[in-house]
């Protein structure tokens, strides 16, 4: 069964035609991506903002990854249908929403031993966690702390992205987390194929 995460919540929507862009939702201390990347949209949430409707009803994003455009523009959304392929990506969304408070404590736990520890990074690399919330952990501390945010996997599926050469990254930042949290509680999460996902959440389209 897919992980999913159902929650809604009822917040005013506010107007795409008031040209704010995502400078201006982080000063606002609204919710923004908890992960990096690859393809993200969070450089183009302007250019965007013109091509969405002033209210949405029900959101889709098949290809949630960062969800860049979902935490964007979430005061205009009042639900949401997200899903990747990634499973521990989903896992991640479905943690920060359900389980904040501890993903937090256990992030803040892997910042301290990364700045302390030499060769930590390995030793998370090298891990095999099975319950939810250290997998969950794990993943967003690498992906924090892996070269550009990647995810990749050998043939084995094992993660396999080398450290990236950072400072000081900042592996938890609890107040997004907790922002993110609460803006998730519109949403449902899945782990699913793109043609999968059209065929159970958008029937009445032909499914690619």
């Amino acid at each position: 069964m897919p992980y999913q995460t159902e929650m809604f919540s009822e917040e005013d929507a506010f107007r795409s035609s008031d040209n704010r862009g995502l400078g201006d939702v982080l000063r606002e201390g609204k919710a923004f991506p908890f992960v990096k990347w690859a393809g993200g949209k969070r450089s183009i949430i302007d250019k965007i903002s013109g091509y969405l409707p002033l209210n949405i009803e029900i959101y889709h994003e098949p290809f949630v990854g960062g969800g860049a455009v979902f935490f964007g523009f979430e005061n205009m959304i009042k639900s949401a249908t997200l899903a990747d392929l990634n499973e521990e990506l989903v896992l991640a969304y479905h943690t920060v929403a359900n389980n904040t408070d501890n993903l937090i404590e256990a992030l803040q736990k892997h910042e301290r031993n990364h700045s302390q520890e030499k060769g930590y990074y390995m030793k998370v690399r090298k891990q095999d966690p099975k319950d939810i919330l250290s997998i969950a952990a794990r993943f967003l501390y690498l992906n924090k702390t892996c070269f550009n945010g990647l995810y990749r996997v050998n043939k084995s599926g094992k993660f396999n992205v080398p450290q990236g050469k950072y400072k000081n990254p900042k592996i938890c930042n609890a107040e997004n987390l907790k922002r993110a949290s609460e803006v998730l509680k519109k949403a449902v999460i899945h782990v699913l194929k793109f043609g999968r996902y059209c065929k159970i959440m958008l029937p009445c389209r032909k499914a690619v």
